[in-house]
């Protein structure tokens, strides 16, 4: 099928039935499919060898490209055996069904491997049944029904986005398959708990550059593969739900996505396979898709199928519209929000509330000349014992710990956090850091200009700053510390830094030194700062812009209980009444209004609510008609 569609739309496009913009994306796809073919044929090979170490889930994608593409059956039943003849089939064990990671492996534990070992069965058993000989079907069919045991068995919230909707498209799909009616029903069980939660608390892990390519990967899956017209309808409404948040939060000038992000794994870039996507949607003009070598099956399934999900031109659309405010929530919790402002200049976005793990991003921001290095925010620290450097530092980026409020208000940002050092080893040391890229045109510490080609030699630069604005192109990015605690009591220095490591990146650093865990230091340190966005066409516009955030008065009070700060920045008041005893009485105010943090909108906009809408109506009906 592949290789008689590709065929197809290059003739069409010889013969003129293509626009420009149809070509671009089957250049994209040419490409894709080029470059799977040569992977598959690689893990085809390795498979083959009895050291092999490949994981379940490549083995198994790989079996489904190679049903796309009419490749030889004998390969697709090699691969298929390989993988589950690696699953534990000993019903007396805990772990009966389960896979493991990698074949060759007896390293079975309840793990993700499973969900994504079996992604691949559905889509081949439903859609390409006739690639499988009766023999490998018979032997297949034990080993599916111990799958789906063991996949019931296992426990994923519905704020494990992606795990969760892995497992509900497989129990619904291979159920299917196999006429397994407990699985599909557990399936669609949990697919309409995500619904539920997602309505009402937003996508927890939120604009992913990662997890939301698998998340696509099965809901496009689903809805393709889909048993019945419900099932179908669910799966579009959540698919519209994703592609106008990717479109809300993608900078067409970074040809990525902008704002914060849970679970990202590209500290510097913040790029991901949502990317490619996008790219395949005609939102970026990329010549070919980045090279991300996951799960990039599914997504070219899903672009060469004609009945597969395509976004609306009104979702793509959000893209472009300037200046825009998204607003999300990404938990229960309306104090658990994402606000970005996006302009053609800059974006700027922040997170608020709850926690954060080492691969989260509470703070995201990037210039609109096409520099794609994030503005971004970590605190790191370094163990007692370890050398610092910068390749070993990324390990212990452990900003998990500040616990942030913040409140945003289009290109104004106030932020409070609580850095907690109660777990800190005596010596262990933290340095909180603010990530700049190098490749910008003007950096100003207070009113001094810093020569960015001597950053890295001049120790003039590593003096305290008050103030720091940074311009790329027509954007700018102010930033201004007026809280930064101690550990052991030193006054904490606010620097510009920039090892050869950072220069080797691409970064420059503001650096906030907290000093080493002591016996007598707080359990947790205070940082406050603003951060503010501006369109300066030149330096004299960002000193003036810089003047007014110098000028920017600030009013804290403190206790052993809380914490208030009043930031007014020009016209703006911005106020957090952080309560560090209970913090869900942590309260935020723009202009004295208290932040109601909407599930999702766009320039004030409610889009959530018309997302379900369609599916709604359908349950409705469905419900009636039982």
């Amino acid at each position: 099928m592949l290789a008689f569609w590709l065929f197809t739309f290059v003739c069409a496009g010889a013969h003129g039935a293509q626009s420009s913009a149809e070509t671009a994306i089957a250049d994209k796809i040419r490409s894709l499919n080029e470059r799977y073919a040569k992977r598959a044929e690689k893990i085809y090979l390795d498979s083959t060898a009895k050291t092999s170490t490949l994981t379940v889930q490549e083995i198994g994608n790989t079996a489904l490209y190679l049903c796309m593409s009419q490749a030889d059956q004998s390969k697709i039943e090699h691969l298929l055996r390989t993988e589950f003849g690696a699953q534990m089939m000993d019903d007396t064990y805990p772990t009966f069904g389960q896979l493991p990671s990698r074949i060759n492996s007896s390293d079975i534990t309840n793990n993700n491997s499973l969900e994504l070992g079996c992604q691949a069965l559905g889509p081949i058993l439903i859609g390409y049944d006739n690639r499988l000989s009766p023999n490998l079907k018979k032997w297949l069919e034990p080993h599916l029904k111990a799958a789906m045991i063991a996949l019931r068995k296992q426990n994923v919230p519905v704020k494990n986005t992606s795990a969760c909707l892995i497992k509900a498209v497989d129990l619904i799909l291979i159920g299917t398959a196999i006429y397994d009616g407990e699985a599909i029903y557990d399936g669609t069980r949990l697919l309409d708990d995500w619904i539920a939660y997602t309505k009402q608390s937003g996508i927890h892990e939120f604009n992913s550059p990662q997890a939301y390519e698998q998340d696509l990967n099965a809901l496009n899956m689903g809805y393709l593969f889909a048993p019945d017209k419900l099932s179908k309808s669910k799966f579009k409404a959540v698919l519209d739900y994703f592609w106008q948040d990717i479109s809300a939060h993608y900078y067409p000038p970074i040809h990525a996505t902008t704002g914060a992000r849970g679970r990202d794994y590209d500290l510097l870039f913040g790029g991901g396979a949502v990317d490619n996507y996008a790219s395949l949607a005609g939102l970026a003009s990329l010549p070919s898709p980045v090279e991300y070598q996951a799960n990039e099956v599914y997504m070219l399934l899903n672009a060469v199928d004609t009945r597969a999900y395509r976004p609306a031109k009104n979702f793509l659309d959000l893209a472009t519209t300037y200046p825009r405010t998204v607003e999300c929530r990404w938990d229960d919790s309306p104090a658990n929000d994402t606000y970005t402002y996006i302009t053609r200049d800059y974006s700027l976005g922040s997170a608020s509330g709850g926690n954060f793990g080492i691969t989260d991003k509470m703070l995201v921001a990037h210039f609109g000349f096409g520099q794609n290095l994030n503005v971004t925010f970590g605190t790191v620290l370094k163990k007692t014992g370890i050398p610092r450097d910068d390749k070993r530092a990324s390990r212990f980026n452990e900003h998990g710990m500040c616990e942030p409020y913040v409140v945003q208000s289009q290109n104004k940002i106030l932020a409070l956090l609580k850095i907690d050092t109660s777990k800190l080893a005596i010596n262990d040391e933290l340095t909180t850091e603010f990530v700049f890229p190098y490749g910008v045109h003007s950096i100003y510490q207070d009113e001094r200009k810093v020569n960015i080609e001597t950053l890295l030699h001049e120790k003039a630069n590593k003096r305290g700053v008050k103030c720091l604005g940074v311009r790329g192109g027509e954007g700018a990015f102010i930033l201004k510390v007026f809280q930064a605690d101690s550990m052991n009591d030193d006054k904490v220095p606010v620097e510009v830094t920039a090892t050869a490591q950072d220069w080797a990146s691409g970064v420059f650093k503001v650096s906030i030194k907290h000093g080493r865990k002591q016996a007598k230091s707080p359990k947790f340190l205070k940082l406050g700062f603003v951060m503010v966005g501006a369109h300066c066409s030149d330096d004299v516009a960002l000193l003036a812009s810089m003047k007014q955030i110098e000028d920017a008065s600030i009013k804290q009070r403190l206790n052993d209980t809380g914490w208030q700060v009043d930031a007014q920045i020009e016209k703006t008041l911005l106020t957090i009444n952080r309560d560090f005893v209970k913090p869900a009485d942590t309260t935020r105010f723009v202009n004295g209004i208290e932040v109601q943090s909407p599930v999702f909108s766009v320039n004030g906009t409610l889009l959530g609510p018309s997302m379900w809408r369609h599916e709604d109506a359908l349950l409705q009906r469905q419900s009636v008609s039982e």
